[in-house]
């Protein structure tokens, strides 16, 4: 990570909330399923497919992986329930890959598999 990006992080907990979320509108979806599920019908409607990823990356215990695997899982049911033409982003840090990386894989194949 630069320097530049350092900061830009370390400065993130002190801008106001609203401001935030105004420049991430276009790039987050919103905060929940159903939010996502919204915004990629809206696309698929346009002509678009989209792509879903849940934000937290870089656990620090195999546990931290567990709840992210079982909401993967209902995304996953969710857009196949709605006919929603999108894909997830899986983050091999969001699953343990830096703390043990064969359970990492593990949960990722249930998660593709679930899929």
């Amino acid at each position: 990570m630069s320097i530049v990006d350092r900061f830009i992080a370390s400065t993130l907990p002190f801008v106001p909330k609203p401001i935030v979320r105004r420049v991430a509108s276009r790039y987050i979806a919103g905060e929940t399923d159903d939010d996502a599920m919204r915004v990629a019908a809206d696309l698929n409607r346009r002509g678009f497919r989209s792509t879903v990823d849940l934000l937290g990356e870089h656990i620090q215990t195999l546990e931290e992986a567990h709840p992210a695997v079982r909401q993967y899982m209902r995304l996953l049911e969710t857009i196949a329930e709605r006919k929603i033409d999108s894909t997830v982003s899986l983050k091999l840090t969001q699953f343990g890959l830096k703390i043990d990386r064969d359970a990492c894989l593990s949960l990722v194949d249930s998660i593709v598999s679930h899929a």
